[in-house]
């Protein structure tokens, strides 16, 4: 019995929705049907269930099979070369990518990109930076800057993270949703403490500022507005504190509440230093201590943000 093209996209999208809700088996499901007409996406479907599932070796099994049936379907090389990549066969990996990138109709900066995963997993920095800097597409140029940013903060060439912000930041792309944001909040902290370590502490607070608006829960954050602007006090306490308040989210305000870990003399100062950490869309005077718990700093850390919550909007 043949099967449409279109009941297969219908399947194939219902299919990748139960990878994306940890639906193994209604995935494993509809991906066998798949299979089973030997349809390209089936093969990509059921090996990757199989991945999650950490069965490595099947997985790989599935998409050579694949590839069998389909030697010029650019995606299972590259699925295939993520896979081997996982799984440490870095050579093989290669390979698959520069099969998949080679192949008619491919995306050749995805393959490109993973490429360059590859040789920064197996320590080949430079390989990985001369793969990396030549991906200008459009999809992929914030996340191959992402990867250059952070094999240079590695090996301690902040004058280099500091060159590119200074030429090729304008280059990438405005992030259109939160996966992209929390991308440039990242490469915003890579930015912000190269500058901190070469002691340029306002191009720090620049972008350590773009990087909050971009991702406020980003774990570097906490630590570098502390680390550039460092304030001791024998009489700091720390505070975790439950605050709520209001944020306008494009003309809408929405209530929440959100928690805290902050040091500090004295939980109005703690209060103070959210207000200035938070981003522009949060109504700095709307913020008001709900629940509060003080202990004592032990370890004499110095007073500041340490930890911010997610929002929690009222229903």
């Amino acid at each position: 019995m043949n099967i449409s093209l279109e009941e297969i996209e219908q399947l194939s999208d219902q299919a990748w929705e139960l990878i994306g809700s940890e639906d193994l088996e209604g995935a494993m499901e509809i991906g066998l049907k798949l299979q089973n007409h030997q349809v390209e996406t089936g093969y990509r479907i059921t090996s990757m269930v199989k991945a999650m599932q950490e069965e490595w070796e099947e997985a790989i099994n599935i998409l050579n099979e694949g590839i069998k049936q389909h030697p010029d379907i650019w995606q299972l090389h590259l699925q295939l070369g993520n896979f081997l990549s996982d799984t440490g066969k870095f050579p093989e990996a290669i390979r698959a990518f520069i099969k998949a990138g080679n192949l008619p109709g491919a995306e050749k900066h995805w393959a490109e990109i993973n490429k360059g995963i590859v040789y920064y997993r197996e320590g080949n920095l430079d390989m990985a930076l001369n793969t990396l800097q030549e991906i200008e597409h459009p999809d992929a140029i914030n996340q191959a800057f992402e990867l250059q940013v952070r094999i240079l903060d590695e090996i301690g060439r902040n004058d280099m993270i500091i060159e590119m912000a200074e030429e090729e930041l304008e280059f990438l792309q405005t992030p259109e949703n939160q996966a992209e944001a929390i991308l440039m909040a990242s490469i915003c902290i890579y930015i912000a403490n190269a500058y901190w370590i070469e002691e340029q502490n306002e191009p720090a607070k620049h972008y350590l500022r773009q990087a909050i608006e971009f991702d406020r829960t980003n774990a570097e954050g906490p630590f570098l507005s502390r680390s550039i602007e460092p304030v001791d006090s024998e009489d700091s306490k720390i505070f975790y504190l439950t605050v709520s308040g209001q944020l306008d989210y494009e003309g809408d305000i929405l209530p929440f509440t959100c928690s805290y870990g902050v040091v500090a003399d004295t939980k109005e100062e703690a209060l103070e230093f959210i207000r200035k950490y938070e981003i522009e869309a949060v109504n700095k005077q709307s913020l008001i201590i709900q629940e509060v718990e003080e202990t004592d700093n032990e370890e004499d850390e110095l007073k500041g943000m340490y930890h911010v919550g997610v929002f929690n909007f009222d229903e």
